[in-house]
């Protein structure tokens, strides 16, 4: 059995639910849709105070803003579950404030999804379901809630579920809770007006696009914990200005930070083998770069269109440069390759301001074209090793 109840809002509108008992399953053989439309005073004051008494067990408090717009909010109680699931919440499309309290299990993502006149929501800690309940994901809680500015989330959260504040396009504040230790994918992605977010130790994954075009994202700290950085994590983050890798970062998925065009200082990890594809791509402010010891490849376009890299500083223990992976890096004039390097792939090098180059005994493959269209380049070395060469 279900019981659907229709409010109308005035100023302010509080209303509290109890699952109903098992005698009332019994009794009622159909749906009843119940409508209330008393007036509540014209001089808002706070609702909870107003209305009687603290929530009950299982209840919900639901404050709509003091104004004069009216509305409806439509409830569905689920008696097989005994919790109270939000089904859809409209207050004529002006409502600021949605307050969550005592609620045991709510489907959060129906609630709130592309609620688009929402700007504040604080969801307590007896809030457990972050998803499309029945359909077992996760995720999509508040996607393309564009007026959305502050969230303060329950400390109790061990993740941030997947596309949970996509395209939320006005947030400029969230709390990411201490016991938080994944933040899954497109978590935050497009949320262009985000300036910081602060991340506690204990966080292990960011998965892919997780913040990718945060534009305003300027001030960011990885903890020391993060193992794992997917793909397109932070791809478009226009803002950010240096990025510091964790010691304890493993592995780093492609264009993790593409086009992070203010980017300037990295810091990279001693223990990653490789760079994937384009991971630094399009990072048009980044002006030098040191790899560590444990870096053996360095992956397709890693830095192509790096206009501004002017300083590379390669360790011994790198073996293979991929394709494109410095083309466009147009301020490199000077390179001094490491003793251990085996290949360098096409167009690794093509189109910089290269004016010499001397490649290092023991490179065996020079693939086509990797020094092409050096404009600059006026002499080469290449060593007898070399047993695989392409046209430049």
């Amino acid at each position: 059995m279900q019981k659907i109840i229709a409010f109308t809002l005035a100023q302010t509108l509080v209303f509290s639910m109890v699952a109903c008992a098992s005698k009332l399953a019994e009794d009622t053989t159909q749906d009843e849709i119940i409508s209330d439309t008393e007036n509540v005073p014209d001089t808002a004051t706070d609702a909870r105070t107003d209305h009687a008494a603290a929530p009950l067990d299982d209840s919900l408090t639901v404050t709509a803003p003091p104004t004069d717009s009216t509305g409806e909010i439509l409830v569905m109680l689920d008696n097989k579950k005994g919790n109270t699931t939000i089904r859809r919440i409209n207050v004529n499309g002006k409502d600021t404030y949605l307050y969550l309290s005592t609620v045991t299990e709510t489907n959060l993502a129906a609630a709130i999804h592309s609620h688009t006149n929402l700007t504040s929501i604080t969801v307590p800690a007896s809030v457990t379901l972050f998803g499309n309940e029945g359909s077992g994901s996760k995720g999509y809680t508040f996607q393309n809630c564009n007026d959305l500015k502050s969230v303060t989330l329950p400390e109790n959260m061990t993740e941030i579920p997947n596309r949970m504040f996509w395209e939320c396009q006005s947030l400029t504040s969230v709390n990411i809770p201490s016991q938080v230790t994944h933040i899954r994918e497109f978590a935050f992605s497009g949320c262009k007006a985000l300036p910081e977010i602060t991340l506690s130790e204990g966080l292990v994954e960011i998965e892919s696009s997780a913040f990718s075009n945060c534009e305003s994202l300027k001030d960011l700290t990885l903890p020391e914990t993060l193992t794992t950085i997917g793909n397109d994590a932070f791809n478009g983050c226009s803002s950010i200005t240096s990025i510091s890798i964790p010691q304890a970062t493993k592995s780093m998925g492609s264009s993790c930070f593409y086009n992070c065009i203010s980017l300037v200082d990295i810091t990279l990890p001693n223990n990653m083998s490789e760079f994937p594809g384009s991971t630094f791509y399009g990072c048009s402010s980044l002006k030098s770069i040191a790899f560590p010891t444990s870096i053996a490849r360095i992956g397709s376009s890693c830095f192509d269109q790096c206009t501004k890299l002017s300083q590379i500083s390669f360790a011994k223990g790198l073996e293979v440069i991929e394709y494109n992976a410095f083309k466009n890096c147009t301020s490199l004039q000077t390179l001094t390759l490491p003793e251990t390097l085996k290949e360098i792939e096409r167009y690794a090098f093509a189109y910089t301001g290269l004016t010499e180059i001397t490649l290092p005994e023991g490179v065996e493959t020079l693939e086509e074209y990797a020094f092409s269209n050096c404009q600059n380049l006026t002499t080469a070395s290449i060593p007898r090793s070399v047993t695989q060469a392409g046209p430049y």
